[in-house]
């Protein structure tokens, strides 16, 4: 995958994601500050629960602008190789 394609499938995920949550009725969770407590430890955060239990909801809501979000179920990705994600971060870095 080119870097210029990464751009506009990362891109086109936040607006999708963006228009989502404004489509959608987001209740604001106590464990969103509890997470974002978490995470400026540093290390590894890892959400967990069942399906569509508003995991990709609530990685979108802490991440905001600050952060790189990635939904690697996308079906443009479904090529993306190891070697992808230095392009990968190419990209995000260029946006």
């Amino acid at each position: 995958m080119r870097v210029d394609e990464i751009k506009r499938m990362l891109v086109s995920q936040r607006e999708e994601m963006e228009e989502f949550v404004r489509r959608e009725r987001i209740v604001p969770r106590e464990s969103e500050n509890n997470i974002m407590n978490l995470m400026s430890l540093g290390g590894i955060l890892a959400i967990l629960g069942v399906r569509r239990s508003g995991k990709s909801i609530l990685s979108w809501m802490i991440s905001g602008r600050r952060r790189l979000y990635v939904n690697f179920f996308d079906e443009r990705l479904s090529d993306f190789k190891s070697g992808d994600f230095e392009r990968l971060l190419s990209a995000a870095r260029q946006l």
